[in-house]
């Protein structure tokens, strides 16, 4: 299992580290890392599949790493203080230890986690289908917009949508780039999920634009559409089964 390390005091990740290893040597530490903007970093370019996480880092409150970017690895939080509980079982968290961090908490802790991985995906698929917004209320066309003028555009003929810095862009099968003034967390809401699927955080794709696939590293899929020659569509590890049966359906 891969593990990462979220802690501004570098004896207590030591510590931690020598503690997991006591209790499963083949446990891999994948990085020990000291505030947010290492850690956005570092899980911007990599994934893991559990993460240790301290609360109050040297620039601020682990939380804020929830704001800047989507983690879907599950947490398991360690602190000196109790009145974060709450807002840590709102962002991933399936723990709570507060420090000293003994060894029978860390076991104890470990054993929640593995029960809870093995139903983890099926209860996220289930309730990703009770939050969405039922077919009907899909949409069938977005005004987007090219220079000053606002078009009307179906939603067949966008192959993908790009977050790019604070705009989003869609691309259309008539190689036009269109201002779309929605997040793409928005888009998730109104988009008919069996035709556009979310690959990462920059990405929402079309099934039917789909070309081909292959597996890359560390669990992630490269993606190649069928109307432009562009190889940046990478899936993350944590969509990587999603978007598989997501394809297969």
């Amino acid at each position: 299992m891969d593990i990462l390390i979220i802690e501004d005091e570098c004896l207590l990740a030591d510590e931690l580290q020598e503690k997991l290893l006591h209790i499963n040597p083949s446990y891999n530490i994948v990085a020990k890392l000291h505030g947010v903007d290492e850690a956005v970093e570092w899980l911007n370019d990599n994934s893991c599949d559990l993460i240790f996480m301290d609360i109050q880092l040297s620039d601020g409150l682990s939380f804020s790493i929830f704001d800047k970017i989507e983690v879907q690895t599950p947490v398991i939080f360690t602190t000196a203080y109790d009145q974060y509980a709450i807002q840590a079982f709102d962002v991933n968290s399936i723990a709570y230890i507060l420090k000293p961090v003994e060894e029978s908490e860390i076991k104890k802790a470990l054993s929640k986690y593995k029960s809870l991985e093995r139903s983890y995906i099926s209860n996220l698929q289930k309730l990703i289908s009770e939050i969405q917004p039922k077919k009907s209320s899909y949409k069938e066309q977005l005004i987007l917009t090219h220079g000053t003028v606002k078009k009307v555009v179906s939603i067949n003929e966008i192959f993908y949508f790009q977050a790019d810095d604070r705009y989003v862009f869609a691309f259309t099968t008539f190689a036009k780039r269109l201002f779309c003034d929605s997040t793409l967390k928005d888009l998730e809401n109104i988009l008919n999920p069996d035709l556009f699927f979310r690959i990462n955080r920059t990405f929402i794709i079309r099934k039917d634009a789909v070309e081909e696939w292959v597996p890359l590293s560390k669990g992630r899929i490269k993606v190649r559409m069928k109307h432009k020659p562009f190889e940046g569509f990478i899936v993350s590890r944590a969509r990587s089964q999603q978007f598989k049966s997501w394809l297969e359906n």
